[in-house]
């Protein structure tokens, strides 16, 4: 079995998704000494494949995404006992996921690409996770964006996000020039791009060095604001940003040496 992702919580303990065969996933849940807890270890033993992320809901249930190939897959999980909730719909089009969040109103945000062409979120309604009933079908949730879904014509293929404290959705992406990378600020609704975050939505940032292949990496600072880094061609180089969009002083490249990268 391959680890895919692990989720630390804020008591000690973890959460390790790992890819066990082409259609299983095995979720392995730890105690904060390292143990097996009640949930044990999940197997879900098909329909399973190409594991990416694992988080909690807003009941602190279990989520599980992958993708395989053609549309990306969620799974929920009871934390104590490992069981299964509901049955989850595919999420179509959708040809790979990077993750799982959720938002303070309970929305879980899946995110991902279309064919390594353009970003793709999909929100998945809330009352179908913050609901207590184990019964409880999730669905699509038709409010967030068009039928579920946010998509923008300068949103290329997404390889990070996160929440910020407002549920705006922020992500991370290469620019289709090799020296840039992007950052996409997104409406909590989905309805479209949020253009008090340099007028458009999307913030550009030239980096001479950048690969142009690498990923762009996101996530919030104690403060937060939008921390973001990608690979150059001689190290990394990261940027932080404030809430306009606006880069402030963390601007620096750090060089490959013998002891880095």
């Amino acid at each position: 079995s391959i680890p895919k992702a692990i989720l630390a919580k804020a008591d000690g303990s973890m959460i390790i998704a790992m890819q066990k065969d082409t259609d299983e996933t095995l979720v392995v849940n730890l105690d904060d000494n390292l143990a097996l807890d009640s949930a044990g270890i999940i197997d879900i033993a098909s329909g399973a494949p190409g594991v990416k992320a694992v988080n909690l809901d807003a009941l602190s249930r279990i989520l599980v995404v992958g993708n395989d190939g053609t549309a990306s897959w969620v799974n929920r999980h009871d934390s104590s006992t490992g069981s299964a909730i509901g049955t989850f719909p595919a999420i179509p089009t959708m040809t790979s996921v990077v993750d799982v969040l959720t938002q303070s109103n309970g929305r879980v945000i899946v995110g991902g690409d279309q064919d390594s062409t353009y970003g793709v979120l999909a929100g998945l309604a809330p009352l179908s996770f913050v609901s207590g009933s184990s019964t409880t079908t999730p669905i699509l949730d038709n409010t967030f964006g068009t039928s579920s879904r946010f998509t923008d014509s300068s949103v290329d293929s997404i390889n990070s996000f996160v929440i910020d404290s407002t549920d705006n959705i922020v992500a991370g992406f290469v620019g289709t020039s090799d020296s840039t990378m992007k950052i996409a600020r997104v409406r909590p609704n989905g309805s479209a791009l949020d253009t008090t975050f340099n007028s458009t939505g999307v913030v550009t940032t030239d980096v001479t060095t950048a690969s142009g292949t690498n990923p762009v990496r996101v996530a919030l600072d104690n403060a937060g604001k939008v921390v973001a880094v990608t690979t150059t061609t001689t190290g990394i180089s990261v940027r932080r940003y404030n809430d306009s969009g606006t880069t402030e002083d963390v601007d620096f490249d750090i060089t490959n040496t013998a002891s880095g990268f």
